[in-house]
C-alpha cells in the first residue's frame, strides 16, 4: 500500500514512497521528490512534488490511524507558536491503518536523524559549494541539486532560508522569497480567520477542532469544512477571477473559501461556503459578478459564515 493513498492527503505516489523502500533503500526525501517529478507522478494539486509533500506524507499519523490536533497555537494578537508534544492531542484507531506501525516509526527515527546528522557549519558549507557550483542560490536549486540538504531544514536551522544565504554571502531578493513571504503570510492568514471562526462556535456551545495540518474544521464530530484560501489572479485573455484549489480526495463535506483583496492578496474581503459537490474539478475561478453560479454561497462577513455553518449543523442533528 502506498504512503500517500490515505484520503485527504498528498495524493497518489509512486511505488518506491511505500514504507518499506522508503526505510530499506534510505532514499532522501530529494531523491523521492526528483524520482516522482521524473516519472510525472500526480499529485492532488497538479503541480510538481516537493519537499514539504513528501514529509508531510512519512510524518502523517493517519497512515497508522491515527488522527493529531493541537501541533500549534495562534491566539488573536499574538504570534502562531509550536506546541510541545505532550499538548498535542492523538485520536487513535480512527481510520484502517495502511501502513505498519513499526515501519512508520522506523521512518520517523530516519527523518529526526537528517536535523542532527550535519553542524550548521556543515550546511553552510553545503551552501558555499552550491553557490560556487551555480553563481546564485534560490530555493529551488537547493531543492534540485543532488546531496543538498532540503530547504525546509535550513528554514529550521536558520530561521529563515533567506538567513542561511546571508551566511555565506549571498543576498539577492529572488522571486522564491516572494512566494515564500507570502505563502507564510496566506497560512498565518488563514490560522487566524480558523481561530475567530471557532472562538465563535464554541460561544454558542458547540464543539469546533481545527486540523492545522489538512486546514478542516469539524463541528461537534459531525461536520468537516475544509479552509481554502481564494487568491486573486488575472489570466490572460480572461475575466479577474479568485482561484480555489481543493485535494483530489477531499476529506471535508464543504469548503469554505476565503476571498482575499485583489490589491494585495492578503487581506480576506469575504467568504464563500460550497457544497463539495460544486468543487468536481480541482480548481474553480470565483468571479466578482453576481451572476456567477456561486454567487449563492457567498457569505459577506465571518458572522454570516457562523450562521451558515450552525444552521447545517443544526440540520445534521435533526
Amino acid at each position: 500500500m502506498n504512503w500517500a493513498s490515505r484520503p485527504g492527503q498528498t495524493g497518489s505516489c509512486d511505488s518506491d514512497l511505500k514504507a518499506g523502500n522508503t526505510i530499506s533503500r534510505r532514499r532522501s526525501q530529494a531523491s523521492i521528490v526528483r524520482l516522482l517529478n521524473k516519472e510525472q507522478v500526480p499529485n492532488h494539486r497538479g503541480t510538481p512534488w516537493s519537499e514539504g509533500m513528501i514529509r508531510n506524507i512519512l510524518s502523517n499519523e493517519a497512515y497508522i490511524g491515527n488522527s493529531v490536533y493541537n501541533r500549534k497555537s495562534f491566539r488573536l494578537k499574538q504570534v502562531m507558536k509550536k506546541n510541545p508534544p505532550e499538548l498535542w492531542v492523538r485520536a487513535t484507531g480512527l481510520y484502517e491503518p495502511i501502513v505498519d506501525r513499526s515501519i512508520f516509526l522506523k521512518a520517523q527515527e530516519l527523518l529526526k536523524e537528517q536535523y542532527v546528522r550535519l553542524s550548521d557549519e556543515e550546511l553552510l558549507k553545503k551552501l558555499r559549494e552550491a553557490l560556487a557550483v551555480n553563481g546564485r542560490l534560490s530555493v529551488s536549486i537547493v531543492a534540485a541539486t543532488e546531496g543538498m540538504p532540503s530547504p525546509p531544514l535550513y528554514a529550521y536551522r536558520f530561521g529563515s532560508v533567506r538567513e542561511a544565504f546571508r551566511r555565506v554571502g549571498y543576498v539577492n531578493s529572488d522571486r522564491d522569497f516572494d512566494y515564500l513571504d507570502a505563502r507564510r503570510q496566506s497560512d498565518a492568514e488563514l490560522l487566524q480567520q480558523a481561530s475567530k471562526l471557532a472562538t465563535r462556535i464554541r460561544a454558542l456551545g458547540a464543539a469546533a477542532v481545527f486540523d492545522e495540518d489538512t486546514k478542516v474544521m469539524t463541528i461537534d464530530s459531525r461536520l468537516a469544512i475544509s479552509l481554502r484560501m481564494a487568491r486573486y489572479y488575472i489570466a490572460p485573455r480572461h475575466a479577474p477571477a479568485w482561484l480555489v484549489h481543493r485535494r483530489i480526495i477531499e476529506p471535508a463535506e464543504l469548503i469554505l473559501a476565503l476571498r482575499l483583496d485583489p490589491a494585495t492578496n492578503r487581506q480576506v474581503t469575504d467568504y464563500f461556503l460550497l457544497l463539495l459537490s460544486e468543487m468536481a474539478k480541482e480548481r474553480i475561478n470565483l468571479t466578482a459578478t453576481p451572476r456567477s453560479r456561486f454567487a449563492a454561497y457567498r457569505c459577506p462577513t465571518i458572522e454570516d459564515v457562523m450562521r451558515a455553518i450552525m444552521t447545517k449543523v443544526a440540520a445534521f442533528s435533526t
